[in-house]
């Protein structure tokens, strides 16, 4: 996505990426849920990017203090296309890349080196289309995009090809999200994506196909008919096992089989005055160890609304196996006190699973939490949260998660946060040493230069003298159309655990995973070349202190260091 400011659509796409990196750390730090983030991603691919601040407030899902932050924040503010006093800003409609990365391995030989290519060209809001070569390859090994077609009224969408269904409370039909497992989480009632057309990678589970959504005035319906490839073997004790590989690379290993797994899955909703109350299902096959294909399907009914200052959501749902049904509330105790719950009860394995995603079987989960922000004369914010899991409602092993989280804002542009987690588990009545964090963070932001600093440890869990820490600190620097990030880690963890760090990436910021004892420093920089190019380079270096094989993402290395390279290169017309 990109905006032509004046003959100079470079500056839109600086503040492009600036957007998404937004996006990701407003999740991270939790002042965002991943579903708000995802709404507002959906309402710029759908509509194009703002043209007024304002805008915010016609984005659905969004909370009272999120539109309020989001319609002033400088970044989203620069994506406008008419504000008053600057000129006229008109939307690009076509957009290509071209991807690159390059891992060194030091134990490799010279004329063996990986590369990975990803070509990807798009016309906003009608086509787009991505083709990947994964490293240490010479083909084409995965394919995807979508084309949408509207009708004139905007009440009907068609989609053809990749695209997304998040439906209620997510139990039925849920599909990952881009900011799915950054922070925790602030609310507890999601809000239904009715259809969303997706550009994705071979990773995860997407669906392929035609899709359709309505929109009436008090009927709304979407259904999706998927034939998604499925890559899967069986094992040595003969179970189906699914392979994260992409469909064109199985189709030339004879290793691993191919099939198509054909589901239809619709959902039809009706408002009311108290809220809105429908019925989806799903039907279709999956590749089971018993028979190449196997059918199997669900039905369930979901309804959500508010009652003065509370809002709900319900969702049940039925299946071969068993069932599941989930609840959810939200109270506002004042302008700025909120306390949510959830409870989920699931019975049997759902089909899902036989699909390839990680959804859990049979067990129960409560949440309960509260949220405090205080907007004068200093802004702060108080949360805490209580998770707690079971097989069973009568069982003696139970998880308990607890979190509580601080952060007040120092001055103008300073924000400082603290959190504390515990996780304890209980075997037949015995709760075992629970496993602790704190989290230190500061952040500083800049007419041109932002710090970002955090600070983490890991007591001593079995009193061996093994303690964990990390720091972490990232700096980004802007000069007129040029953006410079910088991030180094250092890290000695106890064996099994883990820790995360945020670091810039061609994508705004990712999450880093510290484990064992090393250091890393990653960098990105962002070069205008003249009015319609942009190159882009992002990168890191891994030193594993411990020795250990380095892996990241989809390439490994044989020794303990790694030095990564990523290139893009963008044109707008």
């Amino acid at each position: 996505m990109a905006v032509m400011i004046g003959s100079n659509p470079i500056v839109a796409w600086c503040q492009s990426d600036a957007f998404e990196g937004l996006l990701t750390e407003k999740v991270e730090l939790g002042e965002w849920t991943a579903d708000e983030a995802l709404c507002i991603r959906n309402h710029i691919e759908n509509t194009g990017w703002p043209v007024i601040p304002a805008e915010a407030g016609a984005i659905v899902g969004l909370r009272s203090e999120t539109i309020s932050a989001l319609a002033t924040h400088p970044v989203w503010v620069a994506l406008c296309s008419d504000i008053p006093g600057e000129s006229h800003r008109n939307p690009v409609r076509f957009r290509g890349e071209w991807i690159a990365g390059h891992v060194m391995d030091l134990l490799l030989d010279s004329t063996d080196v990986p590369w990975s290519h990803s070509w990807r060209i798009k016309k906003q809001g009608h086509w787009a289309l991505r083709l990947d070569r994964m490293m240490g390859t010479s083909k084409i090994e995965h394919c995807s995009g979508y084309a949408v077609f509207k009708r004139p009224s905007g009440r009907t969408q068609h989609v053809v090809g990749d695209h997304v269904l998040r439906w209620g409370l997510g139990l039925a039909a849920w599909n990952a999200s881009a900011y799915d497992g950054l922070g925790e989480p602030s609310a507890v009632v999601p809000v239904t994506q009715w259809l969303q057309p997706a550009w994705t990678s071979s990773q995860g589970d997407i669906r392929k196909g035609w899709a359709m959504g309505y929109q009436g005035k008090a009927w709304r319906f979407s259904s999706s008919l998927s034939c998604a490839g499925r890559v899967w073997r069986k094992n040595s004790a003969g179970d189906v096992v699914y392979g994260s590989q992409a469909w064109l690379a199985a189709k030339r290993d004879t290793s691993w089989m191919t099939t198509r797994e054909c589901r239809y899955a619709g959902l039809l909703k009706r408002k009311f005055f108290w809220g809105n109350a429908g019925f989806s299902g799903e039907w279709g096959t999956f590749v089971h160890a018993d028979s190449l294909k196997k059918g199997h399907g669900w039905i369930g009914s979901q309804a959500e609304g508010s009652w003065r200052t509370s809002r709900w959501a319900s969702e049940i749902m039925f299946h071969g196996e068993g069932g599941a049904m989930k609840v959810a509330w939200l109270h506002s105790s004042g302008p700025h006190r909120d306390w949510y719950a959830t409870i989920e009860s699931r019975r049997g394995n759902h089909p899902k699973i036989h699909w390839g995603e990680p959804v859990t079987g049979t067990g129960v989960e409560g949440v309960v939490g509260f949220n405090w922000d205080k907007v004068s004369p200093k802004r702060m914010h108080f949360s805490w949260r209580l998770e707690a899991r079971a097989p069973a409602w009568r069982n003696e092993e139970w998880d308990v998660y607890f979190q509580c989280k601080g952060r007040v804002k120092v001055g103008a542009a300073s924000h400082f946060e603290f959190r504390y987690r515990v996780r304890a588990e209980s075997d037949q009545g015995l709760w075992v040493n629970g496993r602790k964090r704190w989290t230190l963070r500061w952040k500083r932001d800049g007419e041109t230069v932002n710090h970002r600093v955090q600070w983490e440890r890991l007591p001593d869990q079995m009193h061996d003298g093994k303690a964990g820490n990390s720091l972490a600190w990232m700096g980004v620097v802007q000069v007129k159309n040029i953006r410079f990030k910088c991030a180094v880690a250092g890290w000695v963890m106890p064996e099994g655990a883990i820790s995360y760090s945020a670091e810039p990436s061609l994508h705004g910021v990712k999450t880093a995973v510290m484990s064992g004892a090393g250091s890393r420093l990653s960098w990105y920089v962002s070069i205008p070349l003249g009015s319609d190019w942009e190159f882009q380079c992002a990168g890191h270096r891994l030193d594993r202190l411990d020795r250990i094989e380095n892996s990241s993402g989809s390439f490994s290395t044989k020794g303990p260091v790694q030095t990564a390279w990523d290139f893009r290169l963008k044109v707008s017309m």
